[in-house]
């Protein structure tokens, strides 16, 4: 069973713009690196599209290989101790 985020919420929540979400997003759903679970939700305005997403075993492996090799870049990552900067 998938663990299924509102992952637009998340990227709201530590600070990143919905311009850069977005294409976060679809780099990480272009690469099957997350598995997308489209949803609505009805708010006050109207319907609008949650980003419901899991990550995929290719995505799990992805960031396992991130944390194990921190000073070296992934297939789709630069090095973690630059993302940390």
């Amino acid at each position: 069973m998938d663990f299924i985020a509102n992952i637009q919420e998340l990227a709201s929540n530590v600070g990143i713009s919905n311009m850069a979400f977005q294409a976060a997003y679809k780099y990480l759903y272009m690469h099957e690196l997350i598995r997308m679970h489209p949803s609505m939700a009805t708010s006050t305005t109207g319907s609008q599209t949650q980003y419901q997403a899991s990550i995929t075993h290719q995505g799990m492996k992805v960031v396992e290989e991130v944390f194990k090799y921190q000073h070296k870049a992934t297939e789709y990552f630069p090095p973690y101790r630059e993302m940390m900067r």
